[in-house]
């Protein structure tokens, strides 16, 4: 008989466990406002109890209680296929609000050898960051006005910019001023050509500047069009139409889509941590320019950092670096602390060129899967 209320017992306990619960979501979580993935991915997923084939469907909803609180309420809803049972969960991210305290601030000066003024604007050099919840979603709102200091047709171009983010639940306000200078007024040819990626592929060049460090000299690019031919060929024509002086330099510069996404995925940060780690070193130049996401000569963990958050669609793009950079192959070694913008710099005497090959290299794009287009 003993025996018998043993297995009894046994068997209750073991139909208890058996009756878990079908949903059960994460953890709240807690989390500031401009750490917050707004694709809701990474919070994690529910845990599902059921043997049969079900459907789960995913669904948030913001709570904005003005200056008071904000959350996000994460919905989950799972209906059993063959019953039609509906089960549900909750899991609330409790979002802290910013103050002006938490506005990132951008560079003081920036100086830009050469360009044009709208090179200055801050989608091309930055702002205050996370620009994402800067611009309607938070209690911070930030604004600027520019006063052009300084201006020539062939340059320099000086502006000062004042920054003023506004806390509305306070009223109170915080002031930040830049100071943006371009060295020289460049001339922007018409026209796209294409140039190889490293899997040689062809790439879209958008833009192509050239400029030189001749003082007061404006280059004319009006009888060169770089999508007629090749680069060299374009290069040449500068050089034939543009008489500086033997020792002064032309410097070309490419731009190429402004997609930081493009190419970049969850493998591409596998393959840079298996590099930082030491288990599989990146054996090429093109990877370890590609890794270097930050533009600090080097692959770190804030590479990954940066990479992460553009997958999780947090950033959209990278204050310090293009989304794509074009390299003179011949100057493509495994040390890429080595690189410098001045690899596109050609001398008069050193016209006309024999050969021009320039790499176009993927920010962030390891594997080198980017479309280019």
């Amino acid at each position: 008989m003993m025996k018998t209320t043993a297995l009894i017992i046994s068997f209750i306990i073991a139909g208890f466990t058996l009756s878990a619960q079908e949903i059960k979501c994460p953890d709240d979580v807690n989390v500031h406002l401009f750490d917050l993935d707004l694709s809701y991915s990474s919070y994690g997923s529910p845990t599902i109890n059921l043997s049969g084939p079900y459907e789960l469907d995913k669904t948030v909803t913001i709570v904005d209680n003005s200056c008071v609180d904000r959350k996000a309420n994460i919905n989950y809803k799972l209906e059993e296929t063959n019953t039609g049972n509906v089960y549900t969960c909750t899991q609330t991210i409790h979002i802290e609000l910013p103050t002006l305290d938490d506005v990132i601030w951008p560079e003081p000066s920036i100086t830009l050898e050469f360009g044009e003024p709208d090179d200055l604007k801050p989608e091309n050099i930055g702002g205050p960051e996370p620009a994402e919840f800067l611009d309607g979603n938070s209690t911070i709102l930030t604004a600027y006005e520019d006063q052009v200091v300084e201006s020539s047709p062939t340059g320099p171009y000086k502006i000062v910019r004042s920054w003023t983010a506004l806390d509305w639940c306070t009223s109170k306000t915080s002031m930040f001023n830049q100071v943006l200078k371009i060295n020289e007024i460049t001339n922007t040819a018409l026209g796209v050509t294409t140039v190889k990626d490293c899997n040689g592929n062809d790439v879209s060049v958008i833009d192509v500047i050239v400029s030189t460090d001749e003082t007061g000299f404006a280059v004319d690019l009006s009888a060169c069009d770089p999508s007629s031919g090749s680069l060299l060929e374009f290069m040449n024509c500068v050089a034939a139409n543009n008489d500086i002086s033997n020792d002064s330099s032309f410097k070309l510069s490419l731009r190429g889509n402004d997609n930081y996404l493009d190419g970049v995925s969850t493998l591409d940060m596998v393959i840079s941590q298996r590099h930082i780690l030491g288990i599989s070193p990146l054996g090429s130049s093109c990877k370890l320019i590609a890794a270097d996401v930050n533009n600090d000569g080097r692959v770190s963990a804030l590479d990954l950092l940066i990479m992460r958050k553009l997958i999780l669609n947090i950033i959209t793009s990278i204050p310090n670096n293009t989304a794509w950079k074009f390299i003179n192959e011949n100057t493509l070694n495994p040390n890429i602390s080595d690189l410098n913008d001045k690899d596109l710099d050609f001398k008069k005497s050193e016209f006309p060129l024999q050969s021009l090959d320039i790499i176009a290299i993927k920010t962030g794009d390891v594997n080198n899967s980017a479309s280019g287009n």
